[in-house]
């Protein structure tokens, strides 16, 4: 459908600008022709601004968190470490480690259990995992008795009653 969108759009556009009488000779089509497009200019406005404020704040939360976790798993972890992640993207840009993907998108083999702490537990280890990074709160049953090695210090998602991402050990895990 992505491919098709600039289409579509330019469709809604003509029809939307086929609506507009602004010759007709009826007076209250030619004021409400007007009004639709007051009234779109200032939605677009409207719309670019919020767009604008939600971008920002998305980008502010991703680089304290997911950006700053993977470029202290790329200076800090040797090179030949296994990390275990939910979230992947900044992870597999910027931490130049091999990755197991707990959300399944380049590890698809998870997908069967995709959310259940036990199997993704006894997973992490069969692949011998040496850390997990996640959010606590998005495996807390995982994250129990594993040491943290990491935590960022991301003050945008604690403003938006978020969480800090946390680097656990894995390898030398508490059983």
């Amino acid at each position: 459908v992505m491919p098709m969108m600039p289409h579509y759009f330019l469709w809604g556009l003509a029809g939307t600008t086929s609506l507009f009488l602004w010759n007709s000779p009826i007076l209250w089509r030619r004021v409400l022709s007007k009004a639709w497009l007051v009234s779109i200019g200032l939605l677009s406005i409207t719309f670019w601004y919020l767009g604008a404020q939600a971008y920002g704040r998305d980008v502010a939360f991703i680089e304290s968190e997911m950006v700053a976790t993977s470029r202290w798993i790329e200076e800090y972890t040797e090179p030949d470490v296994l990390i275990g992640a939910h979230d992947i993207g900044a992870l597999g840009y910027f931490g130049g480690r091999r990755i197991l993907d707990m959300a399944g998108l380049v590890s698809p083999e998870v997908i069967p259990f995709i959310r259940d702490e036990a199997q993704i537990d006894k997973w992490l280890t069969k692949e011998n995992a040496d850390y997990l990074v996640t959010f606590p709160s998005w495996y807390s049953e995982l994250t129990k008795g594993l040491e943290t090695v990491y935590q960022t210090g991301g003050k945008y998602s604690q403003a938006f009653d978020g969480e800090n991402m946390v680097v656990y050990r894995w390898r030398l895990r508490i059983r």
